[in-house]
């Protein structure tokens, strides 16, 4: 998408043919929202962040210090340290799945803590 792309797009913009734009559950808004209007329901309308944005936010270089105040969850300090040194956060939400074992699950909520954590802490690009 170009730098010039719309990042938001009202219910009454989209419908089930604009779920790589919206999401599914965008989609289904819009969907829902243009059917319920056409039959005399008043609705208020919303919008969707699309998926552009959400690509912008988890591709964007950060800086290691962005994530100073993201604690160790029990147990996954390399993995910790492995996030932390990614440049973005797409990076570092790899790192918390690679090699992850379903079937522990104190590991795993550990591993979820942490992008939780990433997630919260990474800035929102300006141009979002």
């Amino acid at each position: 998408m170009s730098e010039e792309c719309e990042l938001v797009q009202w219910f009454d913009q989209v419908g089930k043919e604009d779920a790589l734009l919206v999401g599914g559950k965008g989609a289904s808004l819009g969907e829902m929202f243009r059917n319920l209007c056409d039959s005399g329901v008043r609705v208020p309308n919303g919008f969707n962040v699309n998926v552009e944005a959400y690509a912008r936010f988890i591709d964007a270089n950060v800086t290691p210090s962005t994530w100073d105040n993201v604690a160790e969850p029990a147990g996954m300090g390399d993995v910790r340290t492995a996030a932390l040194s990614s440049e973005t956060l797409a990076d570092a939400l790899e790192v918390c799945l690679t090699d992850a074992d379903p079937s522990d699950h104190h590991e795993m909520n550990g591993r979820a803590a942490l992008a939780r954590a990433l997630v919260l802490q990474t800035p929102i690009p300006n141009a979002v």
